[in-house]
């Protein structure tokens, strides 16, 4: 069932390479991953059910977002251990590295834009 599906996505990219047609690689990728999953589930490609070929994409994309904000989740704990540790152990004056430049700058009383946690978490972020 699946080298059928793979064939018959192999087949359409050589029609379109030879009209020299444009691809959308993601969405071809996602029809035949749907169509397989629904091969096996029901027996037909999910092209052929109505309604499938709007609902399949949307129900992966909100996959990839629930499991984005458990990343983030991850990744802000870890930021914020990061803070955490460099808070107590201090830079005594001297900063040892950007984490602890960041927290002297939060540290100043004297700044043009003041920062808190948040925001430093959101530097490293772009920094990585």
């Amino acid at each position: 069932m699946r080298r059928g599906e793979v064939a018959r996505l192999i087949g359409r990219l050589k029609d379109d390479a030879q009209l020299g047609s444009v691809v959308d690689v993601r969405a071809r990728l996602t029809s035949l991953s749907a169509d397989a999953t629904c091969l096996m589930l029901f027996g037909r490609r999910y092209e052929e059910e109505t309604g499938m070929v709007e609902v399949v994409p949307e129900s992966m994309e909100l996959g990839i977002r629930r499991r984005m904000r458990a990343v983030h989740r991850v990744y802000d704990g870890i930021l914020e251990r990061i803070i955490e540790e460099h808070r107590r152990e201090g830079y005594q004056g001297q900063a040892r590295d950007f984490v602890d430049v960041l927290l002297a700058y939060m540290d100043s009383r004297n700044t043009e834009f003041p920062i808190d946690d948040t925001i430093v978490k959101a530097i490293l972020t772009l920094v990585v």
